[in-house]
């Protein structure tokens, strides 16, 4: 436990509001596909996002996987924070535990 009141280096501010707003943002994701989809277009949905997966990986580009959860309900907006606030360095998104999240939701 500290007990400094120093302040946070802004590098490490700008990290902790960057994974929150990522988990929020995949949150609503998976609430979104759960909402508006039933279980056999989850599971062609993510039959499709391992069809993207040739490395099998468990990733697949941003891009691609902003489209998919358009073509599967997400409004345009939610899915295109999705590719922004959910993209790692490489620009793939992991889709592999948002899929299973979304699938037990349902």
């Amino acid at each position: 436990k500290s007990d400094s009141n120093a302040v946070l280096p802004e590098a490490n501010l700008l990290a902790l509001v960057g994974a929150s707003a990522a988990q929020c943002t995949r949150a609503e994701v998976i609430e979104d596909l759960a909402r508006f989809n039933d279980l056999q277009s989850l599971r062609d949905l993510q039959g499709k996002f391992q069809a993207l997966d040739a490395a099998r990986a468990g990733r697949v580009a941003a891009v691609a996987a902003r489209r998919l959860v358009e073509e599967h309900e997400v409004p345009t907006e939610v899915a295109e924070s999705f590719e922004k606030d959910c993209a790692d360095a490489k620009g793939s998104i992991q889709y592999q535990s948002l899929m299973e999240e979304s699938i037990h939701l349902k």
